[in-house]
This record gives C-alpha cells, structure tokens and sequence, in this order.
C-alpha cells in the first residue's frame, strides 16, 4: 500500500481475511472491520431484484417510546416483524428520543434505501427518511423512531 502526505515513506502491511483487516505499522499492531457502504440491498436471486421490499444486508434497529403514556411497544412490534420478512437483520430497543419522531435516520447517502424502508412500513407506521450525515461506524445501519401517537397511520391496524 502506498502512503501519501505525511505519511509518505511509512511501511504499511496488512492481510486480509472476508472483512477483517489485521496488519502493522511500525511498531503498532491495528485490527479493523472493513464494510462497504450499500447502495440498494443485496441481491441473492432474481426475485430479489424486482422485489419492492428486498431489505437483505441491512441493518434496521426499531427503538419505541414507553414512557409517559405512550407505550408503542405493539406497533414497534408489528414494524419489526414486517421488517424480518423483508430480508433485514432487525433489533427491538425500548428508547425515548422524541426529537426523532417517526423517522427512519439513515446514513452515507443512503437515502434511497430509506425510502425503502418507508414504503415497506407504510401500512404499519407513517414515518419519514432522515439524514443523519456521515458515520464511519455504521455502515448498512438504519433506525427507526417510532415516539408519538402519530407513529400509527391511517392504514394502521
């Protein structure tokens, strides 16, 4: 690997096995994970490229308000399981962060893959895509507020 900057001249060597790094630079010894940032989901089969609510490589976190009279634990529920049909890896996390109300926070541009998210809840929960910028940590990451009353639509069972 060829270093640029400051770091011109430096020795860098490392090996690499599926999506760890693990290598050495002079004296120090390092070990990283190393993702790629997806632009649309993973495609196993040819069903999962027309398919509206392929979601496979992604991981979406659901985080429900219970607290203060409102407990959307059911419809948190009713979200995630819609979600595990769709290929996503899904957490459940009990969380109050009012300030996010009904979005799905994405990051790295992926803004399209949010969208995604979006329709394939929209049955379920009225929610809204949201940049959450850059993040070097969580790469294919996704998650939803569900906060207010307003979390369960129209469509909403």
């Amino acid at each position: 690997m060829t270093l640029g900057g400051r770091l011109k001249g430096q020795e860098l060597k490392g090996t690499r096995t599926g999506g760890v790094i693990k290598g050495s630079w002079g004296a120090l010894t390092y070990s990283f994970e190393v993702n790629r940032v997806l632009a649309k989901p993973v495609v196993m089969k040819d069903e999962d490229e027309t398919a509206p609510c392929n979601l496979r490589g992604m991981k979406i976190t659901v985080l429900y308000r219970d607290k203060g009279g409102v407990n959307l634990s059911d419809v948190a529920a009713r979200v995630a399981e819609r979600l595990r049909g769709t290929g996503a890896q899904v957490d459940l996390q009990k969380g109050n962060m009012k300030d996010l109300s009904e979005k799905v926070v994405f990051y790295n541009e992926q803004s399209a893959i949010a969208a995604r998210i979006v329709e394939c809840v929209g049955d379920t929960a009225r929610l809204s895509p949201l940049d959450g910028g850059v993040s070097y940590t969580l790469p294919n990451v996704f998650q939803i507020y569900l906060q207010g009353s307003s979390s369960t639509g129209a469509g909403a069972k």
